[in-house]
């Protein structure tokens, strides 16, 4: 009896020991993330705290350049902006995919398979072209703004839209980040046990409700890592902030680690390394932040038997307004940009 126990034991602290273990793949794949990421990172922190010189050589250790970011007025400015770009693009994007997936896994809307093919070539389109289509669009002389101009009965007036603000930095890179969000959320949604949202409904709860009580809450962990991809992709983007933002004197902090690292007199690279690891530390913040709400992603999990199939919503009439939904969220967003880089690259000149 006692050997019998002494070998489960050993067995045991075996399979523990099993467990501990890393493969050698993991490890492998470790390795290289660390060698990729840890000497640009170390370079930036590192030449924070020193001067740099013109011709790029490293000066003494100082902390002047950390003290000019937190008592200049400008750089608050600069990151109360990102914190509004950022923020603003996921509020743009998320609903735009959840909708879009919602009418492609859940409902009967014709046309609805074509969504993936749509969304999968968007991602193909080069993000600085993408903004430049947006610019060309809703520029002074685009056709959006002509449009308003001639409802609105006004020639040689000011544009009713300025696409060089916060809103239209905003709205670019939401618009633009819509078709991989609607990716990510119809993997989520393909993955939840809809039978809970039909037991919700035989019980007397509308669809509305039914998707507010059960679909959302069932997919608040993938809805708020989306909201953590597009937060982030939107602090470290400068695309939408170098041809947007700079034209309507809109800095964010990408920008100023631009405007310091090219300056026309001396490249400032100390206070670009300091702009860098305070957008670093920004975006560590948010991971601890997710890592956080991530524990709780068990309470989430649901179990289903082996013939699961996802629940499909007969719209009937409503089936038409809901492929028009998806066709405005899905296809106009990268018909409109690519129709508009075509018809702008057969004219001779154009003037956005």
């Amino acid at each position: 009896m006692e050997a019998g126990l002494r070998d489960a034991a050993a067995g045991s602290q075996t399979h523990g020991g099993r467990r501990r273990n890393i493969s050698p793949l993991v490890a492998s794949l470790t390795a290289v993330l660390l060698i990729l990421i840890l000497p640009p990172t170390l370079f930036l922190v590192g030449i924070s705290f020193h001067t740099t010189k013109p011709d790029g050589s490293v000066g003494p250790f100082t902390l002047q350049y950390y003290g000019q970011l937190f008592t200049s007025p400008y750089f608050a400015v600069s990151l109360r902006n990102t914190l509004v770009y950022a923020i603003g693009s996921a509020v743009v994007a998320i609903p735009l995919g959840v909708v879009a997936a919602l009418i492609v896994e859940r409902t009967n809307a014709p046309g609805r398979s074509y969504a993936f093919l749509v969304a999968i070539l968007s991602l193909g389109i080069p993000h600085v072209l993408y903004v430049v289509a947006w610019l060309l669009l809703l520029g002074r002389a685009g056709p959006v703004n002509e449009l308003l101009a001639l409802i609105r009965g006004a020639g040689g007036e000011s544009p009713t839209l300025d696409v060089y603000s916060m809103w239209g930095m905003i709205l670019i890179e939401g618009v633009g980040f819509a078709p991989l969000t609607f990716l990510l959320m119809s993997a989520v949604l393909r993955s939840t046990d809809a039978s809970f949202e039909e037991a919700a409904m035989m019980s007397g709860a509308g669809p509305l409700r039914a998707f507010r009580a059960i679909t959302l809450r069932m997919g608040l962990p993938g809805i708020l890592a989306l909201l953590l991809l597009v937060a982030i992709r939107a602090f470290e983007s400068f695309e939408v902030p170098a041809l947007v933002g700079l034209a309507g004197n809109v800095s964010v902090l990408t920008t100023n680690i631009y405007q310091s690292a090219k300056s026309s007199s001396a490249p400032n690279y100390s206070e670009s390394g300091a702009y860098s690891v305070c957008l670093l530390l920004i975006v560590v913040l948010l991971l601890v932040w997710h890592h956080r709400l991530s524990r709780h992603a068990r309470r989430f999990q649901t179990i289903t038997g082996r013939g699961y199939r996802p629940r499909i919503i007969d719209l009937g009439r409503s089936r038409l307004a809901a492929a028009a939904l998806l066709l405005v969220t899905l296809v106009l967003v990268t018909a409109l940009p690519v129709g508009m880089l075509v018809f702008a690259s057969l004219q001779p000149f154009y003037e956005g």
